[in-house]
């Protein structure tokens, strides 16, 4: 399983999953943007590029997801896939350098607005066999 939606009274809650960090990232994007759109019905022919940075991965999955949702709305686009190319540690922070495709955003296409990523529940854990982590969405 890549991600879940978990019960929550207001606002989105889902916990994604994956076997490494990159993998975990990737899972997160794509749970955000099915909220966002009918994420399997976008078509991946543009790509954005991606950079961002945290001082620890929970700061480094919020940043990646506010980020790929800032330029979702600047660039008016939807996105299906997400591919992390590289995650670095330097001087204690992570760098995260990646990309995201799409296509330009459709009413047709459309699901909910999501206004932002919160902190609140923000939670990254290491498990057997992988990561897991829980955030939640402000619609």
């Amino acid at each position: 399983m890549d991600y879940e939606f978990l019960d929550f009274t207001s606002d989105v809650l889902f916990r994604a999953y994956g076997r490494d960090e990159k993998e975990l990232l990737v899972n997160a994007a794509k749970a955000m943007f099915s909220v966002i759109c009918e994420i399997g019905s976008v078509r991946p022919v543009r790509t954005v590029e991606i950079a961002c940075s945290g001082a620890s991965l929970e700061e480094l999955l919020y940043e990646w997801l506010s980020t790929l949702l800032t330029e979702s709305e600047i660039e008016e686009m939807f996105f299906s896939e997400f591919h992390i190319d590289v995650i670095e540690e330097r001087d204690n922070m992570l760098s995260l350098r990646g990309r995201a495709l799409g296509e330009d955003a459709t009413v047709e296409k459309g699901a909910t607005l999501v206004k932002g990523v919160t902190y609140y529940q923000l939670k990254v854990e290491k498990r057997d066999g992988g990561y897991a982590a829980t955030v939640s969405l402000d619609i």
